[in-house]
């Protein structure tokens, strides 16, 4: 499990090498997946399969944190374009 904690505004773009949940543990955050935009629930995973670029950003006036959950998935910055 890797947890990440995004700042008011802060924008974190990753994928990972395992199918994983993206669950939000504090704070107001969007995800981006495959052209779609979330708006992530507290509790509430959001499936993300493997090796597919996604964003999380924090949307809200405060720190956010966001767990990324799965089995033996690495997390690994999305390089830029």
């Amino acid at each position: 499990m890797a947890t990440i904690l995004l700042q008011p505004g802060e924008v974190f773009e990753h994928f990972h090498s395992e199918p994983s949940l993206t669950v939000l543990v504090q704070g107001t955050v969007e995800a981006e997946l495959t052209g779609q935009v979330v708006l992530l629930e507290p509790g509430k995973p959001l499936p993300v399969p493997a090796k597919t670029p996604h964003s999380i950003t924090n949307i809200g006036a405060q720190v956010a944190e966001v767990s990324c959950v799965g089995t033996g998935a690495t997390l690994q910055h999305r390089a830029p374009d």
